[in-house]
C-alpha cells in the first residue's frame, strides 16, 4: 500500500513538473513576442526613422510580419536589418509598402474596416474552431493565424468581399484538416499570400520571404513556403478582382 502511494506521488511530482515547464515556456514564448512588437513600435519615433516609417509587427511562431509604410526600399530595408537582430526572430515577411505615410482619415478607415471583416468571418460556421487575427493597413487586410489550407481561403474569400478592402493577404501557419488550433501551432511552415497577377520566383536571402515587386501584386495570390528556402510561387488566383469593392 505505501508502495503505491509513493508511486502515485511520484507520478504526481513529475507531471506537475511538465505543466511547470510547458507554462514556463509558453509565458517565454509571450514575452518574447510582445518584446519584439515593443521594439518595432519604438522604431517609429527612433531619431533615425521618425517621419519616415509608419510600421507595426505581427508574431506568429517566431515569423515576423512587417506591416507598414516607408518612405523609401532603403529606410524599408533598415527596418527589416534592425528587426533580424532581434532575439526570437526566426523569419521576416516584410510587407511594408514604399509610399507616402496614411493620414489619420485612412488609419479611421482601416479601423472600421478591420471591425467588418472580423464580424464576416465570425459569422461563418466553418471557422469557428479557429482564431484568426485581422489586421487593416491602408485598405489591405492582413489575415494571421493557424489553420488548414481550406478554412484559410474561406477567411480570405469573406474578407475580399466586404466593401472597402483593397487586397487580402493571407499570413497563416498551415495545420492538417482535422487540427483545431488558435493562433500559435506546432508547425513551422508560416505561408503568406496575396493578390498578384505576376508570378515571381525568388531565392532565399537573410532569412527574408518578400515579393520582389510590392507594386506588381494585384490579382493572384503568392505563396510562401518554408523547405530550404524562401519560394515564391503564384497558385490559382485566390480572390477575383471583381469580388473586391
Amino acid at each position: 500500500m505505501k508502495k503505491n502511494i509513493l508511486i502515485l506521488i511520484t507520478f504526481l511530482f513529475v507531471l506537475n513538473g511538465c505543466a511547470q515547464f510547458q507554462s514556463d515556456k509558453e509565458n517565454q514564448r509571450q514575452w518574447q513576442e510582445k518584446s519584439i512588437n515593443s521594439n518595432v513600435d519604438a522604431l517609429n519615433h527612433s531619431p533615425q526613422f521618425s517621419g519616415k516609417i509608419r510600421v507595426t509587427s505581427e508574431v506568429n511562431n517566431k515569423a515576423v510580419i512587417l506591416i507598414g509604410q516607408a518612405a523609401n526600399e532603403e529606410t524599408k530595408q533598415n527596418v527589416e536589418s534592425y528587426v533580424q537582430t532581434l532575439p526570437g526572430v526566426k523569419k521576416i515577411y516584410n510587407q511594408i509598402r514604399v509610399r507616402p505615410l496614411i493620414s489619420f482619415d485612412q488609419i479611421s478607415k482601416d479601423v472600421w474596416l478591420t471591425t467588418k471583416v472580423k464580424s464576416a468571418i465570425l459569422s461563418e460556421d466553418k471557422l469557428d474552431n479557429y482564431t484568426i487575427k485581422v489586421v487593416t493597413e491602408n485598405s489591405e487586410v492582413f489575415l494571421i493565424g493557424s489553420a488548414p489550407p481550406e478554412e484559410a481561403e474561406i477567411a480570405a474569400n469573406i474578407a475580399g468581399k466586404v466593401a472597402g478592402v483593397k487586397k487580402v493577404v493571407k499570413a497563416f501557419t498551415y495545420t492538417p484538416s482535422d487540427t483545431k488550433i488558435s493562433n500559435h501551432g506546432t508547425t513551422n511552415n508560416f505561408n503568406t499570400e496575396d493578390t498578384s497577377t505576376t508570378k515571381a520566383s525568388n531565392e532565399p536571402r537573410n532569412n527574408r520571404a518578400t515579393p520582389d515587386n510590392q507594386d506588381n501584386i494585384a490579382n493572384g495570390s503568392t505563396e510562401v513556403t518554408d523547405n530550404s528556402g524562401a519560394i515564391i510561387e503564384e497558385p490559382n488566383p485566390l480572390i477575383d478582382e471583381s469580388d473586391v469593392n
